[in-house]
């Protein structure tokens, strides 16, 4: 089984490659507080606020049970919201994971 640090840094990795859907990664990484809030306080706060912003968009299999056309919408608000914190997102992200890999 994996530890919290090497699921944490497995995540950022992945985030920040494009092969994980950010807000997904943030609901992930979000259920590391304890062990992020130790890492990266101030970074990690980063990660909840988007988290929190986003909490109401469908991912993953939920969003088979979506009207399409109400998906479309929430993604279309998903991509905006995103081209304006994504920078922030990648900053921390980074930060995290620098701090991770010197440890």
């Amino acid at each position: 089984m994996a530890t919290a640090s090497s699921q944490i840094e497995r995540t950022l990795g992945l985030m920040l490659a494009g092969q994980l859907d950010l807000l997904q990664g943030c609901r992930t990484l979000v259920a590391h507080a304890r062990e992020l809030e130790r890492i990266a306080p101030a970074e990690f706060l980063v990660i909840v606020a988007i988290e929190s912003e986003t909490d109401d968009i469908p991912l993953g299999e939920v969003r088979t049970q979506w009207n399409k056309e109400a998906l479309k919408e929430v993604d279309r608000l998903k991509e905006a919201y995103l081209g304006r914190v994504e920078a922030q997102l990648r900053v921390a992200c980074e930060s995290m994971l620098t701090r991770l890999t010197k440890r």
